[in-house]
């Protein structure tokens, strides 16, 4: 069995915006692999058997490298790296494609693997546009799965509901954000990975890409801005040696602020004797 997993390298910290503040500029900040992929990777190891191949596969810059030769030193097979200008400012239309073109280029795979959404957009798009592209059903948000020939059963918790979903191979799985059970590589495999493993590198030549279908001429969507989110706190002290009235000061400072809807209040016992 071939197993791919789609992972993405994501900034450490969200500083290096460009001017227009429309992107971030990826490869002046340093990367980490996106901690969701983490789990998806350690899916992809529990599941080899003798003779299978898992391959990490990622879009991005050059820097990207590093969080590849990590997977590799997690015990991955192979890493391969999309990367060229022409894939920049790609939004996750855009990736889509270029992600399977690689998969297609790969040649046959049993298993197609993500994270369910990353920390750098949240948007959790990759995974279900990959799989149309493909053609290939999917299976998300699965918290467990087994392979037994060529059926695979996934198990996932929706809202309130525990679902069994079944499916013939080859498939696409997204890996629910509730699972927690991350891998990371030990300080030997590091040095192994680095001193001595390759990545193999790919641009939109290498997977025959159609160029009006990748970057920002690819892209459905567009970012109009990047920004921190300004926090203010605003401290209001209430002085009154009577508690029933700083409890009636404070509700109506609730009141005013939209934070507290006083009719619910008024209906709860142990509030009758209060001017609320």
């Amino acid at each position: 069995m071939r197993i791919v997993v789609c992972i993405k390298q994501v900034p450490r910290e969200f500083s290096a915006l460009t001017d227009s503040e429309k992107w971030i500029n990826r490869e002046e900040v340093s990367g980490i692999i996106n901690p969701n992929d983490r789990v998806a990777i350690k899916f992809a190891l529990d599941l080899r058997e003798e003779g299978d191949e898992i391959i990490a596969l990622t879009m991005g810059p050059p820097n990207s490298v590093d969080s590849l030769l990590e997977t590799l030193a997690m015990g991955v097979d192979r890493a391969i790296l999309l990367t060229d200008e022409r894939f920049a400012e790609a939004d996750t239309l855009a990736t889509s494609y270029a992600l399977h073109l690689a998969i297609r280029k790969i040649g046959s795979v049993d298993l197609v693997i993500c994270g369910s959404r990353t920390i750098d957009s949240e948007t959790g798009h990759v995974g279900p546009q990959l799989a149309e592209f493909l053609r290939i059903p999917l299976l998300s948000y699965s918290n467990s799965l087994t392979i037994q020939g060529k059926a695979i059963t996934v198990e996932r918790f929706c809202d309130r509901y525990h679902e069994v979903l079944e499916a013939e191979l080859p498939v696409l799985i997204t890996i629910s954000h509730r699972c927690k059970e991350r891998i990371y590589p030990t300080l030997s495999g590091l040095n192994a990975a680095f001193d001595a493993c390759e990545v193999t590198v790919w641009d939109a030549d290498a997977i025959d890409a159609d160029i009006s279908r990748v970057g920002r001429k690819g892209s459905a969507t567009f970012v109009e801005r990047i920004l921190t989110p300004e926090k203010q706190r605003v401290v209001t002290i209430i002085n009154d040696d009577k508690t029933e009235r700083t409890i009636t000061k404070l509700f109506e400072l609730l009141k005013d602020r939209n934070i507290l809807l006083l009719d619910k209040v008024r209906s709860r016992r142990g509030f009758e004797g209060f001017d609320i």
